[in-house]
């Protein structure tokens, strides 16, 4: 079959006829980030619909090269109107392409988010979400055809979509840096992490011994991308130690850099060199559901990063009531997170002062005060989430 649908929850034939919303789970194992930002945005939606009575009525249909391995990622997407499997969607844009006819087949209205712009189609609507502009400021981290095929896609978008989506205000400053004649118009729209329920009933500490942690823990989760930073938080992390033996440094996260494959050697033989196997756990890519109550019985995250368009780390952090070593850049500055202890990205030294600093400060497993602030917050941050969103979608159908 050219397509396939899960778990249908069609309504009865003489309702109304709802929006058919398709989030396009682009990404998967060697880009969490853009699963993650579609899971969160479909639990700010179905939790909308579920607690608000909207003049908007509307279903969600979830877009993905594979479902069964999507659902066992993200088993919230299990409460989707639809599940619609489409094989190439993650191979580029002639991959990305392959969308329109079930798009069309699944009878969508609104497509969110698009890599590539959409062909124009009587009666379906769509708007892009560009990233970052990380190519822009770090090209070396790229090789020339990466480059080219990045400057491409945004430049397409830029031409081609009426509207547009930036996790952040500095993501949109870039846009209309790069792109100062585009027309398209353009919105920010910040997301946020939105843990599951059945989170808060667990005993962190239950995950942290069967990774075999020690009690006392940093921990930093990120793939292992040359831009997240990791050489210099090694650096830090050895100078910590001269101080402080105790200290311990927990990664979580692919260890492949897809645009750089050597440079998980780099940082292997850099940890080696600096003698600090004992003082650290590479525990690679895990489950969601253990990567966060590994957060949660930390004593703080660490988030050492060049750039990004917009931090998920950061928004987990911030829904789990962690405090963060954080580097300065804009979005993080932008994002405000509460218990931020910034540092110059380009210092050791700062980020070893600041590592210690939270290693003295804080006490390691969930704060149960913080933990009920931080989820009051996060219900106001899905509502608000959603109402963006959906407003986003009455400016674009008019």
């Amino acid at each position: 079959m050219p397509f396939v649908q899960f778990i249908p929850r069609r309504r009865p034939s003489d309702s109304p006829r709802s929006l058919r919303i398709a989030l396009l789970a682009h990404g998967g194992t060697q880009w969490m980030g853009g699963e993650l930002y579609v899971r969160n945005l479909f639990m700010a939606l179905l939790g909308h619909r579920e607690r608000v009575t909207s003049d908007l009525a509307y279903e969600l249909i979830v877009f993905t090269a594979d479902p069964s391995s999507l659902l066992e990622r993200h088993p919230a997407f299990v409460n989707a109107d639809d599940i619609v499997a489409c094989s190439r969607m993650n191979d580029g844009p002639l991959g990305r392409f392959s969308l329109l006819p079930l798009l069309l087949l699944s009878g969508i209205d609104f497509a969110y988010p698009c890599y590539s712009p959409l062909p124009p189609w009587p009666g379906l609507h769509g708007a892009a979400w560009i990233v970052d502009f990380q190519y822009e400021h770090y090209p070396t981290l790229f090789s020339q055809k990466e480059l080219r095929r990045r400057r491409l896609s945004a430049a397409l978008v830029a031409r081609m979509m009426a509207h547009v989506v930036f996790s952040s205000r500095d993501a949109l400053r870039d846009f209309r840096h790069f792109f100062p004649h585009s027309r398209a118009q353009a919105n920010v729209l910040h997301f946020h992490s939105f843990p599951d329920p059945s989170l808060w009933q667990a005993d962190p500490n239950e995950t942290r011994i069967r990774y075999g942690l020690p009690s006392r823990y940093l921990i930093c989760c990120g793939q292992f991308w040359a831009h997240k930073n990791h050489l210099r938080l090694l650096e830090a992390l050895a100078m910590s130690l001269e101080e402080d033996p105790s200290i311990f440094l927990v990664f979580t996260g692919h260890p492949v850099d897809l645009r750089n494959p050597s440079h998980l050697d780099t940082l292997l033989a850099r940890l080696h060199l600096l003698g600090l196997r004992p003082a650290t756990a590479l525990l690679g890519l895990i489950p969601r559901q253990d990567q966060l109550q590994l957060i949660r019985a930390a004593v703080a995250v660490v988030q050492p990063s060049l750039f990004e368009g917009w931090s998920t780390v950061v928004e987990d952090a911030r829904s789990l009531g962690k405090p963060l070593v954080l580097s300065d850049i804009p979005v993080h500055l932008e994002q405000q997170a509460p218990r931020s202890h910034l540092f110059s990205a380009t210092s050791s030294m700062e980020l070893r002062q600041m590592m210690l600093e939270v290693w003295r400060t804080y006490a390691p497993g969930p704060d149960p005060a913080l933990e009920r602030q931080a989820r009051v917050q996060t219900d106001i941050n899905r509502a608000q989430m959603a109402e963006d969103f959906l407003g986003l979608i009455k400016s674009v159908l008019g």
